[in-house]
């Protein structure tokens, strides 16, 4: 590879690093009232370390969801932050739903919990 090429490559790679690292921490700027602060940069710290930093667009998306869970119930938006923060996700869940995700089990433990349900109902 000439040296130029590299040369370009590594500008590339700084001014991408340099904005994505811009964005992340420009998050704690502008956000609606109900959303505590604190909550959102420990979201925001999350993101960075899964390497998924906070851009323009996905903090748009969250924030759109977060409206949308705070307008079902009050402080629905920050129990959100902190589920998706107690449980490292690097999204929302509502959690209104009762479910935050899916749990994905083996054919293995299905059978198992299949045993296990049905011996349970012969006692």
């Amino acid at each position: 590879m000439s040296k130029e090429k590299k040369q370009k490559k590594t500008k590339s790679k700084n001014a991408t690093s340099a904005k994505n690292a811009q964005t992340t921490k420009d998050t704690s700027n502008k956000l609606p009232d109900f959303i505590d602060e604190k909550l959102w940069d420990e979201f925001a710290k999350l993101r960075e370390i899964f390497k998924k930093p906070l851009n323009d667009l996905a903090k748009s998306y969250i924030l759109a969801d977060l409206q949308k869970y705070e307008s079902q119930v009050a402080g629905s938006a920050n129990a959100s932050l902190q589920n998706s923060i107690n449980n490292s996700f690097t999204a929302v869940f509502n959690p209104n739903t009762g479910t935050l995700h899916k749990v994905f089990i083996t054919d293995e433990e299905k059978l198992l919990l299949e045993k296990i349900k049905k011996t349970l109902k012969t006692k």
